[in-house]
């Protein structure tokens, strides 16, 4: 008569072989790994995991009543972004900062639909960009052309100094709470996007580049 297997060794050999989860590249990442995991689907599905997240944060927030909630959203690679457009040049930063003032971006479907939902929820939406006032102009036309519109507040940087823009970025959110509003989630593509306080974050793949 055969002996049947002992049920835990054959679980865990099946999970052995199951497929590895798959994780941002680290920024920056080299042009083929970006290609490779864009054209994989899983950028995609990463983006959709974060926005998911934060989606939660703004529900939960919502249920509890949170005094005049608030979301934040960086523009560049959050919710424009300059993949198609950098990609003939291997993602030279050079060529990104190009596709930004030009206005060459798509608009990402997964950060936009949220950016639509807080508007439907009477979520009060703000934009802090690392991008500098020179180009409000053509950043308001970026954004118009992109149906992203009706947010309280866009602002963009002026020459302060700092090497980082993480004092920039988190005191723009200090004004934003010091105004009265709950930030419920704060979404970015880059760490310094998110650090120094004043509302969660939620961070969005971005392996083309980093910003200090």
């Amino acid at each position: 008569m055969r002996r049947a297997l002992p049920l835990i060794p054959v679980l865990a050999g099946l999970l052995l072989v199951g497929p590895a989860q798959a994780t941002e590249p680290k920024q920056p990442a080299e042009p083929a790994t970006i290609i490779q995991y864009h054209d994989s689907g899983q950028w995609d599905k990463d983006i959709q995991a974060s926005v998911d997240k934060a989606k939660a944060a703004v529900d939960k927030a919502l249920a509890k009543k949170a005094k005049k909630p608030a979301i934040v959203f960086d523009i560049d690679d959050t919710l424009l972004s300059a993949y198609a457009c950098a990609k003939p040049n291997n993602f030279d930063r050079g060529t990104i900062n190009g596709c930004v003032v030009t206005g060459k971006q798509t608009k990402i479907k997964q950060t936009g639909a949220l950016f639509k939902y807080a508007l439907k929820k009477k979520v009060a939406i703000f934009l802090i960009t690392g991008r500098p006032e020179v180009i409000r102009p053509q950043t308001v036309e970026h954004l118009k052309a992109a149906g992203l519109t009706g947010y309280k507040n866009l602002a963009l940087r002026t020459p302060d100094g700092n090497a980082s823009q993480v004092p920039y970025k988190s005191g723009e959110r200090k004004k934003i709470q010091d105004k009265g509003y709950t930030i419920v989630a704060n979404l970015g593509d880059q760490k310094t996007d998110l650090a120094g306080g004043f509302g969660k974050g939620f961070k969005i793949p971005n392996p083309m580049y980093t910003t200090p």
